[in-house]
């Protein structure tokens, strides 16, 4: 739903930083809205009826794409705020991050809060999507990040684990934080 006031909307599952220094965060949990935090604290609705946006980063160009998870989407916002769906057809996409060339990479956590994601979708700019990483010890995934050298690490939401894939293509378990690993 919308929230009251845009004061209401926390950014609780995921934030970014735009390229003017503006912080954009989703808050997820069913709200629809997405966030604008200038670099003097000033607050506004930037986007709003999006399903549980969980997951948002920007690409080179500026564009801001923002996973929904209950519309199992993946939609691309230009720095206008005009909006289209990039992807579509995903399976309770969770998180997303956006490598140099614009590629983005999806954790799939499970539709309808079922936690049998066990995939990272890869999809470019072009919007080709294909699958990058099935199973190999990954479940439940949600969290994504990209190292300098741009290896993959994959966080198992319940399990704790975190998978590291590197550009030789190789998945190992990178580190067990025997806990709980969200975005």
């Amino acid at each position: 739903g919308v929230p009251r006031d845009v004061h209401d909307v926390v950014p609780g599952d995921a934030i970014a930083v735009g390229p003017n220094g503006d912080i954009f965060g989703c808050p997820g949990r069913g709200i629809e809205t997405l966030i604008r935090i200038t670099p003097n604290g000033e607050r506004s609705i930037f986007a709003q009826g999006h399903g549980s946006p969980t997951g948002i980063d920007f690409d080179s160009k500026g564009n801001l794409f923002v996973v929904n998870y209950r519309q199992n989407n993946v939609v691309k916002l230009t720095p206008q705020g005009e909006a289209s769906v990039f992807a579509s057809g995903l399976n309770g996409p969770a998180h997303l991050v956006i490598n140099r060339a614009d590629d983005l990479f999806v954790s799939e956590f499970g539709a309808n809060f079922s936690a049998n994601g066990r995939t990272v979708v890869k999809i470019l700019p072009d919007g080709t999507m294909t699958d990058y990483i099935v199973g190999q010890g990954l479940q439940d995934v949600i969290g994504l990040a990209l190292d300098e050298e741009e290896n993959l690490y994959v966080g198992n939401w319940q399990s704790g684990r975190i998978y590291k894939k590197t550009g030789t293509n190789q998945l190992a378990l990178f580190a067990d934080v025997n806990g709980a690993v969200n975005q």
